[in-house]
């Protein structure tokens, strides 16, 4: 069963998509490689879940294999429209999630994020991760079945970016069509980014 959990049920959010990302293409990118790597995952995504992406919706099974974040797309705030005291503490928090080299390629990521992020209102699927044990379950396909629902109930359209090839099937099945493509530099990984109109 999918459940949308707030505050008190982060930690647990935190734990999934550590797991889920931790050899994520473009999380590891850019994300340091050290002993320090575990923490800074955990860190990122606390971050996000109570600094950075708010109001959000976020859901959880009740069996804490799969969770997702949702924003709305005019929550999602570009890096000039970060108030000074959230630059700094974004700054803070970047130089412990990547090494020297790392910081400058996730400030390129967000850079390329904000210019091919569509303008028209949407809900935009920040992160999904199921855990590498529990995954080929259908676990991804249900909980993010249940937010399009009720998407296509408001008929809302919806946007998130793909940073894995196999995961087109799944995103495609959806409902979901490619419309722009982000190459991260010439040694990295790519994002593609998707839409779907609501049915």
């Amino acid at each position: 069963m999918i459940r949308r959990v707030g505050s008190q049920q982060y930690s647990k959010v935190v734990d999934i998509l550590t797991s889920a990302f931790f050899d994520d293409p473009v999380f590891t990118w850019f994300m340091r490689k050290d002993s320090k790597k575990e923490n800074a995952f955990k860190s990122l995504f606390t971050t996000v879940l109570t600094k950075y992406y708010l109001p959000n919706i976020v859901y959880k099974d009740t069996k804490s294999n799969s969770s997702s974040i949702w924003v709305e797309s005019k929550d999602v705030l570009t890096s000039s429209e970060l108030s000074i005291p959230m630059k700094i503490r974004f700054l803070i928090n970047v130089t412990h999630w990547c090494t020297l080299g790392g910081i400058n390629r996730f400030m390129y990521l967000t850079n390329q994020q904000d210019e091919a992020h569509p303008p028209e209102p949407h809900h935009y699927l920040w992160a999904v991760g199921v855990k590498p044990e529990a995954q080929g379950k259908g676990y991804g396909t249900k909980i993010l079945s249940h937010h399009l629902a009720i998407l296509d109930e408001l008929q809302i359209p919806a946007y998130l970016e793909n940073s894995k090839e196999v995961n087109f099937r799944l995103y495609e099945r959806l409902g979901f069509r490619q419309i722009n493509e982000i190459k991260l530099a010439e040694d990295g990984p790519y994002l593609w980014g998707m839409w779907r109109d609501p049915k």
